[in-house]
This record gives C-alpha cells, structure tokens and sequence, in this order.
C-alpha cells in the first residue's frame, strides 16, 4: 500500500513548482521590458527622524512632517526630472 504523507508531499511539490513557473510563462508572451508605474525609494525614517532631531532637539512632530513631505516633493522632482531627460 502506498504511503499517504509522501502521495501528499509529492502532490504540494509539484504544485509549488508549477506555481513557481507562471511568472515564467507570462513573461514569455510580453515583447518589451515593462516600465517602472512609479517611484521606488526606500527611507529610513526613523534614521531620519534622529538626524534631524540631532540637528534641532526642539523639533516638533509639525516640522517632522513637514520635512518628510519636503523629502517626498524633493523625490519626486527628481524622478520626474530624470525620467523627462531620458527622452
């Protein structure tokens, strides 16, 4: 008699693995490199937070969202920059 936990095993393997082959196979019908839908920075905020703490211990949470909005419209600047002169 064949043994149940391994006809399992067997069975979620290949499920898995053909799970793991569908982005395989709907990349193969695109003709072009897809583009980026947005912008991709990652911020250490709370690294962030310390730094300009460290330079003004009197911050208030107002000033911390206001220089984190700045950091934003500053990102986005420069992507829109870069992305307008790559043509």
């Amino acid at each position: 008699m064949r043994n149940p936990a391994r006809r399992c095993s067997v069975k979620r393997a290949l499920v898995l693995s053909l799970l793991g082959l569908v982005p395989v196979w709907l990349a193969q019908g695109q003709t072009t490199p897809r583009r980026p839908r947005g912008i991709y920075a990652v911020v250490n905020i709370m690294e962030q937070i310390a730094v300009q703490q460290k330079a003004n211990p009197s911050i208030t949470p107002a000033q911390l969202d206001d220089y984190f909005n700045g950091l934003y419209q500053r990102t986005y600047a420069h992507d829109l920059n870069r992305f307008n002169s790559a043509g």
